[in-house]
């Protein structure tokens, strides 16, 4: 949880925290929101202002560049 407010002090949201997986490795730029049901694995970096979700994946290596948009359902590898 602890990570999760890091993120959250520091321009990221995140709708639903608990029913959101990310993983501690992650690189999240401000901006960004996180919406329910969205797990994001492994070490990743995710640029500003980009839009995950819901019900996504964000896999291991994955480099999402400023102003990407996951589309609901959808996995990124």
């Amino acid at each position: 949880r602890e990570f999760y407010d890091y993120l959250m002090s520091n321009g990221v949201s995140i709708l639903a925290p608990d029913q959101t997986y990310i993983d501690p490795r992650a690189e999240i730029g401000v901006e960004t929101i996180i919406y329910p049901f969205t797990s994001i694995l492994g070490p990743c970096k995710i640029g500003a202002n980009c839009r995950i979700g819901p019900n996504a994946a964000v896999h291991t290596g994955a480099n999402l560049i400023d102003g990407t948009i996951v589309e609901p359902f959808q996995t990124v590898r």
